[in-house]
């Protein structure tokens, strides 16, 4: 009797130990805590962060004309989607931002300054929308330098890109508005409404929604369809779904 107890005792402590070392760092330790590598791995691979990128091996002409020598080249197109209205991708988006202006230096007055700014940012509920953020980018820079070009350009002010959805539960739900980065910024945003008709397009039982819109010609045959699923069982935090 007192072995089978001694097994259950310590089968309890494995299957304790297993659920904890599962738990992401973000409900490890408060967000203030985060370094620099926890703060990139929740801005490019968590659970509220994926990167979608394809590759396309091209051959290049060298040397002189006359003598047909090739080489062969690996180009790579990537976007980097985040739920930026899920309160985690902010909280990395401050910290990360923290780190690099050296927030634990800064004298009182200027912590008080930094946070003040931040605060807003944090505290938004996003009761309305939900905001997927993107980046984008390409290893050959003429490609990078085309897609620039066609995300800050090809669509006028305030319309949106036909075929930007959000599906849930089978639903695809059309994006209601767009924004992008001018200048240098490579990103962008899908704004997507939260209820439609009165209804939340996310409901308790879904399992997963995607992240769906259309590449350019540029750097790949044939462009493509970038297309990314999110798990929401594991977008919770402390038992609540964050989007």
């Amino acid at each position: 009797m007192k072995t089978r107890n001694l097994m259950l005792a310590l089968l309890a402590i494995t299957v304790g130990a297993a659920a904890l070392s599962a738990q992401g760092f973000w409900e490890k330790k408060e967000w203030q805590k985060w370094s620099k590598e926890e703060c990139r791995k929740m801005l490019e691979d968590s659970p509220w962060a994926q990167k979608w990128y394809r590759t396309h091996v091209a051959e290049d002409r060298f040397g002189q004309p006359t003598q047909g020598d090739t080489r062969e080249t690996e180009q790579q197109i990537f976007y980097i989607i985040q739920l930026r209205s899920a309160l985690p991708i902010r909280q990395a988006f401050i910290r990360d931002a923290q780190i690099r202006n050296k927030y634990d230096k800064m004298s009182a007055e200027q912590q008080k300054e930094f946070d003040a700014s931040a605060g807003p940012f944090l505290a938004r509920t996003y009761d309305d929308v939900i905001v997927v953020h993107v980046l984008y980018g390409s290893n050959i820079q003429k490609d990078e330098r085309e897609l620039m070009r066609f995300w800050q350009t090809f669509y006028p002010e305030g319309t949106v890109p036909m075929e930007a959805y959000l599906t849930a539960g089978g639903k695809r739900v059309p994006a209601i508005k767009y924004v992008t980065a001018k200048g240098g910024s490579l990103e962008f945003e899908l704004i997507f409404p939260r209820v439609v008709d009165g209804v939340p397009i996310i409901d308790p039982n879904l399992k997963m929604i995607s992240v769906e819109f259309q590449h350019p010609n540029i750097g790949l045959e044939g462009g493509a369809r970038v297309y990314q699923d999110f798990k929401l069982e594991k977008m919770a935090v402390k038992g609540t779904v964050l989007y």
